[in-house]
């Protein structure tokens, strides 16, 4: 039993951490008006304030509140399935040993069919194809 609350515990803090360098990306980059789309619903309910978190994600969450105070900014859950893109590169990254950024030249052709479905509106089906070579 504890084994799982220490799984969980880390899933939810990878999940914040995510966010957190999305969130400092932002700034990085000068973007103001930002749409979150997270697939933990709990951290909405941290970001809303009606939930506690954990007491070892505390400094992180008031980051993350912090930073969304200076952008204009909404969130909102999407459950997995719906942002094929960002599960695509949580599993790509389960797999990485270091810190890995993509830009236009090394954008992965997986990556990058999966951006274009979305961007037009098509629906993504999660099989075999969208996962890694």
């Amino acid at each position: 039993m504890i084994s799982r609350i220490e799984v969980y515990l880390g899933q939810f803090s990878e999940e914040l951490i995510a966010l957190d360098y999305g969130l400092n990306l932002c700034f990085k980059f000068g973007i103001s008006n930002v749409w979150i789309e997270v697939d933990a619903l709990l951290v909405i309910h941290i970001l809303n304030e009606k939930g506690q978190g954990n007491p070892f994600n505390f400094y992180l969450i008031k980051n993350i509140k912090h930073f969304i105070s200076k952008l204009s900014s909404f969130y909102s859950h999407i459950h997995r399935e719906g942002n094929a893109a960002a599960d695509w590169l949580a599993r790509f990254g389960g797999h990485l040993n270091m810190f890995q950024e993509f830009d236009a030249r090394t954008f992965p052709q997986q990556l990058r069919g999966i951006a274009n479905l979305d961007k037009y509106g098509l629906p993504n089906i999660r099989n075999g194809f969208l996962g890694l070579l």
